[in-house]
């Protein structure tokens, strides 16, 4: 299982109901390419928890800039079966509810539960796969029954931390798909929504050109493919001709991943992976090593 947050808040993104709507819509209007496409969801969406007419109730009264966080819990074909799952099956269903559990003490950590305002949580299963989508307000109640902004999920590294725990916590409980795993890391990283565009584009039978991002991770591929690249700084290095060549320059470096910008457009991109980490090295052993072997080294360890 494996988690991501969207980037839209309903800061400037249009009403909270174009929110709602996508999260719990049977028809959805998604971009893929350059045209609009209705997208029809077939099972369509589950209500788990929550009412959409008093979520959008709450959100439509918040005067805060950020209004809503959005949160989705993908699970691998493995982990949960989504046909079993929406057919009623009582042990995956009792497993998604003590995921949810966990996750919202962890997203509202220290916040008692009569202060939490209600969150909305639905599934996405028409693409063979399970998705818990949750969209939680930004706000909690103080006890003066005034509102406090709250974000669960806010760019500081202990809270990074603690969603990491979170993952391992509850992969590790159900014995689910680990996303860092050393058998299931992937080489390059593309931004999620690029992601989606591209399954959505195969089931609906249409072919899309390389996007920017694209193109540069086959640049990466292509040099990391040669051999001689021995680590994330060597691999940017020997890419810079091939960048130029795409009109994109790098922005930033961070831990796990690498910021590209559009010289033209002055567009953002980010690509992670183990190759745009820090920790690719050829001097680190777990570069070469197989899964088994890093198993046995860590029952040693134990």
């Amino acid at each position: 299982m494996i988690l991501g947050w969207s980037p839209y808040s309903g800061a400037g993104e249009g009403p909270p109901k174009a929110a709602v709507d996508y999260l719990l819509g049977a028809a959805v209007q998604k971009r893929i390419g350059s045209a609009p496409e209705t997208l029809r969801r077939d099972p369509p969406p589950e209500l788990l928890i929550g009412n959409p007419t008093l979520t959008l109730m709450v959100l439509n009264a918040l005067r805060t800039k950020h209004r809503y966080s959005v949160a989705t819990l993908s699970f691998d074909a493995g982990d949960i079966d989504a046909q079993a799952f929406n057919a009623g099956d009582p042990v995956s269903r009792r497993q998604i509810g003590q995921t949810l559990n966990l996750f919202f003490e962890s997203a509202y950590c220290g916040i008692p539960p009569a202060a939490r305002l209600h969150p909305l949580v639905g599934t996405h299963t028409h693409t063979g796969r399970l998705e818990v989508n949750i969209l939680m307000p930004r706000a909690v109640w103080r006890a003066t029954a005034s509102i406090a902004s709250h974000n669960p999920h806010p760019p500081m590294q202990i809270q990074q931390k603690l969603w990491h725990h979170y993952l391992d916590t509850i992969n590790g409980r159900f014995g689910w798909a680990d996303p860092m795993a050393h058998d299931r890391r992937q080489l390059i990283k593309l931004p999620d929504w690029l992601t989606k565009m591209r399954r959505e584009a195969e089931r609906q039978g249409l072919l899309l050109p390389a996007t920017g991002p694209e193109q540069v991770a086959a640049l990466a591929k292509e040099l990391w493919a040669k051999g001689n690249v021995p680590d994330r700084e060597a691999l940017i290095n020997f890419m810079a001709l091939g960048l130029g060549e795409l009109g994109v320059r790098v922005h930033k470096v961070n831990d796990k991943s690498v910021s590209f910008e559009s010289i033209k457009t002055g567009e953002h991109f980010r690509l992670g992976g183990l190759l745009f980490s820090n920790e690719f090295s050829l001097a680190n052993p777990a570069m070469t090593m197989s899964a088994e072997e890093l198993a046995r080294l860590r029952r040693r360890d134990l």
